[in-house]
């Protein structure tokens, strides 16, 4: 598979404080990872999450900003990530 971009959103948080991220599905991909900083030099360095099928995160605001890439993963690797801010509360 050639390597794709994960197009994603950040979508409005709910009530309860949290933030969450859709993005659209990658044909080919078996899953997803993630990494989330506090600033976007520490994102480069950020371990990347175990790999999860779900298109949606949900993660808890706080009250600074923070940054988050996604990537598609499949047997041939990983594609390259797709970042996004996610604002403070």
């Amino acid at each position: 598979m050639a390597k794709k971009e994960a197009k994603n959103g950040a979508k409005k948080g709910n009530k309860k404080g949290k933030a969450a991220v859709k993005w659209s599905a990658v044909a080919g991909a078996t899953g997803y990872q993630y990494r989330v900083a506090k600033s976007k030099a520490k994102l480069t360095t950020a371990g990347w999450s175990s790999a999860r099928t779900s298109t949606t995160l949900t993660l808890k605001r706080t009250a600074k900003k923070r940054y988050l890439e996604v990537r598609a993963i499949n047997s041939g690797g990983a594609g390259v990530a797709a970042r996004r801010t996610i604002k403070a509360k």
